[in-house]
């Protein structure tokens, strides 16, 4: 298993940094939707939506009002406030989760948090390759961040880790591990704040603390896909990515903290919103 994911890994990562610095705006744009079409079809599963020409209904709705929202100019700091609204809310959902629905299905609104997860996503991406010179440094960053975050929390966890964070939904998630991957992301934000973001040690000080931040939600977007796994009974979101399981499986933890490290950089004055 862990050979396959590191071959996976071995072959798509050169690709995406191919497309990060070779791509403009629309070519990135088809790219990243694309890959949220992929992730929407599964979310549809999860949705209980089995039917294909469904399924390529809700694939095409999304994907038309993330064009509306980005052709409008609606992504803004509104945007993404609410964005980081929702996922708050789900930290809620999932603090308060039983597991008593484990297996037994999603709620008949399941379709409706598909697109709030995975267009502010969509559009976060276009955000951050369009509206500054620095990108795509400032998308690398970000992976870096998620990236360090979820090697950090394994490494600590699997030597560490004794004390469950969420039991009910990844029994295999510690909060020692938690802690080294907050450690990790932190790490990778001091080296970015200091050398390619310029900021003075009041504004560091303030990015530290919201990469944790950042990392943090980045745990709630994959416990929060776990959950809707559980619910529909699945292991994976799909089979498309050997060894790692489907696109969802891959984008959740990015999903979640993407808008508030948008917002972040937005209010240390790095990036500039609507």
């Amino acid at each position: 298993m862990l050979k396959t994911r590191v071959i996976t890994v071995a072959v798509l990562l050169p690709l995406l940094l191919l497309a990060l610095f070779t791509l403009d705006t629309s070519g990135l744009a088809i790219v990243f939707g694309v890959l949220v079409a992929m992730a929407l079809r599964e979310w549809a599963v999860f949705s209980a939506i089995d039917s294909v020409p469904l399924q390529s209904v809700y694939i095409v709705t999304g994907l038309a009002v993330a064009a509306l929202v980005w052709h409008y100019g609606l992504a803004g700091v509104e945007f993404f406030i609410l964005a980081l609204l929702f996922w708050i809310a789900a930290l809620l959902r999932l603090w308060r989760y039983s597991g008593k629905q484990d297996g037994q299905g999603n709620s008949g609104l399941a379709w409706l948090d598909g697109y709030i997860v995975l267009l502010p996503a969509l559009l976060g991406l276009l955000v951050l390759v369009d509206r500054d010179a620095s990108s795509p440094s400032l998308i690398l960053i970000f992976l870096l961040i998620i990236w360090f975050a979820d090697t950090g929390a394994y490494l600590v966890g699997r030597k560490w880790g004794r004390h469950k964070l969420a039991p009910e939904i990844s029994p295999g998630k510690t909060i020692e591990g938690l802690a080294g991957g907050l450690a990790g992301a932190m790490l990778v934000a001091a080296v970015a704040g200091m050398v390619f973001l310029a900021l003075d040690a009041g504004r560091l000080a303030a990015w530290l603390l919201l990469a944790a931040l950042i990392a943090l939600m980045s745990v709630a977007g994959d416990l929060f896909e776990s959950l809707y796994k559980r619910r529909a009974g699945l292991k994976d979101s799909g089979n498309i990515l050997p060894g790692h399981g489907g696109v969802m499986d891959r984008i959740d933890s990015l999903c979640a903290a993407l808008p508030l490290y948008i917002l972040s950089l937005h209010g240390l004055g790095v990036l500039t919103l609507q």
